[in-house]
């Protein structure tokens, strides 16, 4: 059995509801002056530090997209709500910017799995996560299924294969869901491996955010630290914010105020949040301004340091008045057809003038992807 809480919106009554079997009850409305709201807040904000303090780096980066995790988890069961006002105020085609898909990808040891646990946690989840294969044993059938349900508690699944994002089968579904008209239904929260890099088409219709620092599994007296610091500071997690951001959300909904803000679908359930952080005397430092998206970005990395250990492969031409540069990715890799794919598709569409062999790509848009200006590439090629 695939079983997770059942959490229903009532078209009439207008709120979200708990269903255990032929009853329902409305979710437990949070107060904020209280302590236990405070005491979780702040083991909340201990656990996106631990992401920062034992990790490889220490970089505050990362508590950023851990909290973007915990925001798209916690408002995922309105997120159909919000992209129905999306869609309704500026089109059809704005759907894409506010994906019902999170992918969690990265490094081993880079704590994906343990944020995707505690992200179930966090939401009030008392079932394990699924496993990818345990659901996957009916091609799409059995996530279709789930997907297309009224029961809006988001779905936690762990080590997604790249199959999924690379077949047919997994493409039609990702495009589907997305595209449909909005109604109540749940989103998906996954964590996958380092080799994913689906297609142009597929990633701008999920949110994908990509850990790259480790925790020092190969330190004993790190990991031992980092260990006493989850168990003592961070301790046990509870649905107290997610109740609380849901009720504030179904109450501007109630009172037909937005649920989305200018540029960020999630803006408005941002603010929510800092002002909640604030309110308990937290400084949310690790709240980002702006929606995060990282494929692209540690794509940028990679075509980076590919192109200063192949930079001679790198030739010049002029097409339509415009500056361009040929690669041909496929004789650098041989047969390694999966590698080529991989790393054609971590480039961004605006860089990529023709994708034949070999490559195409736009000399301006390319150096500016890879954080290279032009003076400095005039400058290299003398």
């Amino acid at each position: 059995m695939h079983l997770r809480p059942n959490l229903v919106w009532d078209k009439i009554k207008g709120g979200l509801y708990l269903a255990h079997d032929e009853l329902a009850e409305p979710l437990r409305v949070v107060e904020e002056n209280n302590d236990h709201f405070k005491d979780q807040l702040e083991r909340l904000a201990k656990f996106i530090r631990s992401y920062s303090l034992f990790t490889t780096t220490n970089s505050k980066e990362n508590e950023k997209k851990i909290f973007e995790a915990i925001l798209t988890a916690l408002i995922s069961p309105l997120m159909w709500m919000i992209r129905k006002e999306l869609s309704d105020e500026r089109g059809k085609e704005k759907l894409a910017e506010a994906p019902v898909i999170l992918i969690l990808g990265g490094h081993a040891n880079s704590g994906k799995s343990k944020l995707l646990h505690t992200l179930s946690l966090l939401c009030g989840n008392t079932f394990d996560v699924f496993s990818y294969k345990a659901i996957n044993r009916r091609s799409q059938v059995v996530l279709d299924d789930m997907m297309s349900s009224e029961n809006l508690f988001p779905i936690f699944v762990d080590e997604i294969e790249k199959g999924f994002f690379e077949g047919d089968g997994g493409q039609g579904f990702i495009k589907y869901i997305t595209n449909k008209h909005p109604v109540p239904s749940p989103c998906l929260i996954g964590t996958t491996n380092i080799e994913f890099a689906p297609r142009a088409e597929i990633v701008r219709r999920i949110s994908y955010l990509h850990f790259s620092d480790t925790f020092p599994m190969d330190n004993p007296k790190m990991k031992k630290e980092a260990d006493r610091y989850l168990k003592d500071e961070v301790g046990v997690l509870d649905q107290t914010l997610f109740y609380y951001l849901l009720d504030h959300m179904t109450s501007l909904y109630k009172e037909g105020d937005p649920l989305i803000a200018d540029e960020d679908p999630l803006g408005i359930a941002r603010q929510i949040c800092k002002e909640a952080f604030i309110g308990c005397g937290i400084t949310p430092d690790f709240i980002a301004m702006e929606p995060l998206g990282d494929f692209y970005h540690s794509g940028s990395l990679e075509w980076k340091a590919f192109y200063f250990a192949n930079r001679k492969e790198f030739k010049g031409m002029k097409e339509e008045g415009n500056e361009c540069l040929i690669i041909d990715i496929d004789k650098l890799y041989g047969s390694n057809f999966r590698k080529v794919e991989q790393i054609r598709n971590k480039l961004p569409p605006d860089v990529v003038k023709a994708n034949g062999t070999p490559m195409v790509l736009r000399k301006k848009e390319f150096l500016s992807f890879i954080g290279e200006d032009q003076s400095w590439f005039q400058k290299w090629r003398g």
